[in-house]
């Protein structure tokens, strides 16, 4: 359904924010306009709730989380950046690998972040991380297409050069 993924992400920080143990930590949303893309609203929900609770579980008190919502020609893009414990390249290559966790004392199951990988696909999207390494935060930018069009991708994009073409 044509879901307001700025209303979403605003819901799912408020829920969030709430939480006793994520208090001290900052959250900003740059976007205010309205953002709408054709998606699974419960499982965009999930995905950015897997995003933001790894943001905080990152930081330290007092940390800060700005997420952005930048509308593409074809995509959104929703971009999250911490200024939490950053990682490596070799975690940030096995990040989205099942029960991969990097969380001390092993609190997590490590399925947060491959479900998000999963829904992500699912919607025909992307979703990179990048981090200049330990320390230094991370950045996770999702990219999905505005309309979900399941058909394959060859006939939408014959439909596209042929419409710019005529």
């Amino acid at each position: 359904a044509v879901t307001n993924l700025t209303d979403l992400t605003k819901e799912v920080v408020s829920m969030i924010s709430h939480l006793s143990k994520f208090r001290d930590r900052n959250i900003e949303i740059l976007t205010n306009d309205p953002i709408y893309a054709e998606v699974n609203a419960s499982e965009m929900k999930q995905v950015v709730l897997n995003l933001v609770s790894n943001a905080l579980e990152a930081m330290s008190s007092g940390g800060h989380l700005q997420i952005e919502l930048m509308p593409l020609k074809r995509n959104v893009d929703l971009i999250f950046r911490d200024d939490g414990c950053g990682m490596t390249p070799e975690v940030q290559q096995q990040l989205f690998d099942p029960f991969f966790t990097q969380r001390q004392g092993g609190g997590g199951t490590g399925l947060g972040l491959s479900i998000t990988h999963r829904i992500v696909e699912d919607h025909h999207g992307s979703i990179e991380v990048s981090s200049e390494g330990p320390g230094k935060g991370s950045t996770f930018r999702v990219r999905i297409p505005i309309s979900a069009n399941h058909e394959n991708g060859e006939q939408s994009y014959l439909e596209e050069t042929s419409y710019y073409a005529a």
